[in-house]
């Protein structure tokens, strides 16, 4: 893997202040809304870059490879193989194939 950064993916200076701010700001929302008994689970999964998409995930020594079709309320990914399977995922390293 590669080492990158802010200012470097940006193409531009990463104004750090601004951002941890912003950062602040999204965890108290998140916070916020846990208190008041809501969820993030939708809005998280709403945001995974991954889901629908062609993986290949190194879990301990075994490999698996397939769509990433969703995640569990528990972190854990939903990998449909190409025979039409599906596994649970709890822990790995997943990286895009397409």
């Amino acid at each position: 893997s590669t080492a990158t950064s802010l200012s470097a993916e940006l193409g531009r200076d990463a104004p750090r202040l601004r951002i941890i701010r912003q950062l602040l700001v999204e965890v108290e929302r998140l916070y916020l809304a846990l208190q008041a008994g809501g969820s993030i689970y939708e809005e998280w999964q709403d945001n995974l870059v991954t889901l629908g998409r062609r993986v290949r995930v190194k879990s301990g020594k075994t490999i698996y490879e397939g769509v990433a079709e969703s995640v569990t309320k528990d972190g854990s990914l939903l990998l449909r193989h190409s025979n039409g399977n599906l596994s649970k995922i709890v822990a790995g390293d997943a990286t895009l194939r397409d």
